[in-house]
């Protein structure tokens, strides 16, 4: 570390002073500078401080002042310019601009050839890559000039990801044309998709038709320049188109019976509304069965829609059969006369044909009995073709003197073929006045006649339909009682 005129201090002086001056170039972080006579006297450097030698700890010009000793009285100055090398540092600096954060880096330093490579995180080597935003750096050397090197990289990432994206209905039904609507941001200048059913294509926005349905899952690919790509993932739903129908359990019923309902849905109907025809209706979103009861007799109409999640409605309709039931009118309650004739109770209502099953309060089973006791009657009929069945009853009690049927036949076969008040106190009725009138109120027959036949169901020998006809009976007994009776006689025919 000690400097010398030996060691190539070139000392130039001045005629009559002997100055001396020379530049030196050094890798040293001290340099020692002596002046070029040591059997001088009076040493004295620039900042001062005497002696033969000087430390130097930086570049600049240094300079000493001396005399010789031999007392020629000659004075010395050695001037001397020193450049320290480790002291010069070389930057350079690199900006770097991602297109999308996805980028990676590869930094290198500038030099090839230099050495001793140290990045910012002391970790070593010529090469670095990086993934993230932010400031790195990296030391190197060339020994052969003690030079330190600095190169700087600033890598800056796009303040937001490019946005690739695009706009479609999740749901369709299948047979429906898809569109594609393509929003991604306008850096990204070319596009592949694939639509999950093996079909791909480039255009941007693209329309596309299922022929199956499922799930798919639709990819977008999207390119910046070739530089970065990015992609995007969203799932298609193609449904079917389903029709609905539905099952019962009755093809049949009795009016007030009630049937039910046994819808066939799929996972993509949303809602069902049943039309039972009869002017009710429900909406539901329940897809179980549903039951309802016809109070009217007739063929109803039944339809279903169905709501589907995307598919159009489908709707099925099938019918019911309500079967009316049997009509039974036993007559009003009537009054069986003390030792009178038998009442005859039978179902005073046509009924259609068809066979039916009579059973009466008396545990009779035939179409009509004859009552000689008071009380109160029930029949019930049952059709055998479905099994609607119906009851009615009627009440019958004694106080009457005569005996007055309710119903006759007139058809010849000597059975209740007239309508006669007939009794066995004929001894005590004295005056006896029968009149017969139609539902018009239009009398067809009269009487006065104790030991007649009676009405015959005809009017001035015109036969009469069947229906109800009112009576009015008029009888004094012997003990000058008066009594009247009105009531309804049914003709049967």
């Amino acid at each position: 570390n000690h400097i010398g005129l030996s060691n190539n201090i070139t000392v130039v002086k001045k005629r009559n002073y002997h100055s001396v001056q020379r530049d030196t170039v050094v890798c040293k972080k001290e340099v020692l500078l002596s002046a070029q006579k040591s059997d001088g006297i009076a040493y004295q450097w620039q900042d001062g401080s005497t002696g033969k030698d000087f430390t130097a700890h930086h570049s600049g010009t240094f300079w000493v002042h001396y005399r010789n000793s031999d007392l020629e009285c000659v004075d010395y100055t050695d001037t001397f310019h020193l450049v320290m090398l480790n002291e010069i540092r070389f930057y350079s600096g690199t900006d770097l601009q991602a297109l999308c954060k996805a980028d990676t880096f590869l930094l290198q330093a500038k030099v090839r050839n230099a050495e001793h490579y140290v990045w910012e995180d002391q970790i070593p080597g010529k090469d670095k890559v990086v993934r993230h935003p932010g400031l790195y750096w990296v030391n190197y050397r060339i020994d052969s000039l003690c030079a330190v090197y600095s190169d700087t990289f600033k890598v800056h990432y796009p303040a937001k990801d490019p946005l690739l994206s695009f706009e479609v209905d999740s749901l369709l039904c299948l047979g429906d044309t898809l569109a594609f609507q393509n929003t991604s941001d306008e850096v990204f200048n070319r596009f592949h998709w694939r639509f999950g059913d093996r079909v791909e294509t480039d255009l941007k926005s693209p329309d596309h038709c299922y022929t199956n349905t499922g799930s798919y899952d639709v990819k977008l690919i999207g390119w910046i320049d070739e530089k970065c790509a990015d992609s995007l993932i969203r799932q298609i739903a193609v449904d079917s188109i389903f029709q609905v129908r539905f099952t019962k359990d009755k093809v049949a019923i009795c009016k007030g019976e009630p049937v039910q309902f046994f819808p066939g849905t799929d996972d993509h109907i949303i809602s069902l509304y049943w039309r039972y025809g009869d002017g009710i209706a429900l909406h539901t979103t329940d897809k179980y069965a549903t039951q309802h009861a016809f109070d009217q007799a007739g063929v109803f109409p039944v339809m279903l829609k169905a709501s589907h999640r995307v598919c159009p409605e489908t709707f099925y309709i099938d019918t019911v059969v309500v079967r009316a039931l049997p009509v039974i009118y036993l007559g009003p309650d009537s009054v069986l006369c003390w030792r009178g004739e038998p009442i005859l109770l039978q179902n005073q209502a046509a009924l259609p044909e068809g066979p039916y099953r009579y059973l009466w309060s008396t545990g009779a089973t035939t179409a009509s009995i004859q009552v000689l006791q008071e009380g109160s009657y029930w029949l019930h009929i049952t059709a055998d073709t479905l099994g609607c069945s119906n009851t009615e009853s009627v009440t019958i009690v004694k106080g009457c003197h005569i005996n007055i049927p309710n119903a006759f036949t007139p058809n010849g076969d000597g059975i209740n073929d007239y309508f006669f008040p007939r009794q066995y106190l004929s001894g005590q009725v004295q005056t006896f006045k029968l009149q017969i009138f139609n539902r018009w109120g239009q009398q067809v027959f009269e009487t006065r006649n104790l030991d007649g036949r009676g009405w015959d169901g005809s009017c001035k020998g015109t036969l009469q339909p069947s229906g109800i006809y009112v009576y009015v009976m008029e009888v004094t007994t012997g003990n000058g009682i008066r009594e009247q009776y009105k009531d309804n006689v049914t003709l049967i025919r």
